[in-house]
């Protein structure tokens, strides 16, 4: 064991020895960590704690949206739905907000040791039950616009004013239950694009519509692009 932790002690009862060590090894990786609250006990930003001798070449930052009565966790790094172990990103947020267990849905089946394979199957969410997921799509898709709004300033005016219309439009929806890229530029329309990610993600009317009007946005920025060609 290398620390006291809970959520260690609950991963060497589970995991088997290879996935054990690369579990072992993101949660030492959150030492190197820093956090900032967006909003209470729901969205956090990640990134390495500036005291770090080993500090990156830019310095990124990383979202990580948490329900806690649905006990959820999501990281825009998307390293469990590629790897299938939490990241060092969320692993830190539930050391800070002093969470003694993972859920079980963290801890996949193919990964256990074999006696502690479940005989049922978790109930994996859709994109529509889960608040989670939600985020996930969108703000993948968010961040990819302000990249390419990023590279002009037409193109950045264009999104930012858009942006603005899409916050405002958001409140209204209602519920039925080789261009280099401007990093400081790219920053602005990245922070107000998963803003408005985390606002329509937790009921599915909103989610709707901001995904329909980011294909619009889309299409807008790609006629910006070629009249500028």
């Amino acid at each position: 064991m290398w620390s006291k932790y809970n959520i260690e002690r609950q991963g060497q009862e589970l995991y088997n020895k290879a996935i054990f060590v690369k579990f072992q090894r993101e949660l030492q990786d959150t030492t190197a960590l820093q956090t900032e609250v967006i909003e209470k006990d729901e969205l956090f930003q990640v990134f390495v704690d500036e005291n770090q001798p080993l500090q990156p070449h830019r310095v990124r930052k990383y979202l990580v949206l948490v329900n806690l009565q649905e006990k959820e966790y999501s990281c825009i790094c998307g390293k469990f739905n590629k790897d299938g172990i939490l990241c060092s990103h969320i692993l830190k947020i539930m050391l800070e907000l002093k969470i003694k267990e993972i859920p079980e849905k963290y801890i996949i089946d193919r990964w256990r040791k074999n006696e502690k394979k479940m005989s049922k199957e978790v109930p994996v969410l859709t994109q529509a039950d889960s608040s989670t997921l939600r985020f996930n799509n969108l703000s993948r898709r968010l961040v990819t616009i302000a990249s390419k709004g990023s590279k002009k300033k037409r193109q950045y005016e264009y999104m930012f004013e858009i942006s603005k219309v899409l916050d405002d439009q958001m409140d209204m929806v209602a519920d039925p239950g080789g261009e280099q890229i401007n990093i400081q530029v790219l920053s602005q329309l990245s922070q107000r694009l998963l803003t408005l990610a985390t606002k329509s993600c937790k009921t599915e009317s909103k989610f709707g519509y901001l995904l329909e009007a980011t294909k619009i946005m889309e299409d807008e920025i790609q006629s910006l692009e070629e009249e500028d060609v």
